[in-house]
């Protein structure tokens, strides 16, 4: 089978995980921080490339089950961690600049990029889209 009618064999919740992770691994090649006419920083040319790699480990566990079946606790444990340290990868970026002794230089010249926001709000998602998995099956 071919991954378009692979995805839609998947639930709803899970299609939204796989949506989720897509936005994730984007967004680690978007600009994390700009420096107005004069450069940016990609994710990728920070933490990017960790927050990548685990977006795609997430990506391999959905992708690699059976998809008929719903996802296991061990598994979704597994999925929520590995967000969980994807989404603390960007936010340590927004906490410690800005503590470093290079907060004015950052806050005068540079603003935070769009990427960063969106691996925070792709890894968010992820855990709350797994949290709400959780409860489909406990409330069953």
């Amino acid at each position: 089978m071919d991954l378009k009618s692979e995805y839609y064999l998947l639930s709803q919740k899970q299609q939204y995980l796989v949506i989720a992770c897509v936005v994730g691994i984007i967004s680690c090649f978007l600009p994390w921080f700009t420096f107005p006419m004069v450069a940016s920083v990609r994710g990728i040319g920070m933490n990017g490339k960790f927050s990548l790699i685990l977006f795609g480990l997430i990506l391999y566990f959905l992708w690699s089950r059976n998809r008929q079946e719903s996802l296991e606790e061990a598994l979704q444990n597994k999925m929520m961690i590995l967000a969980g340290i994807a989404g603390l990868l960007p936010l340590y970026h927004l906490i410690f600049t800005e503590t470093s002794e290079g907060f004015l230089f950052v806050t005068i010249i540079g603003t935070w990029g769009l990427g960063i926001y969106l691996t925070l709000a792709a890894s968010i998602a992820i855990i709350v889209i797994i949290k709400k998995m959780e409860e489909e099956v406990v409330g069953n």
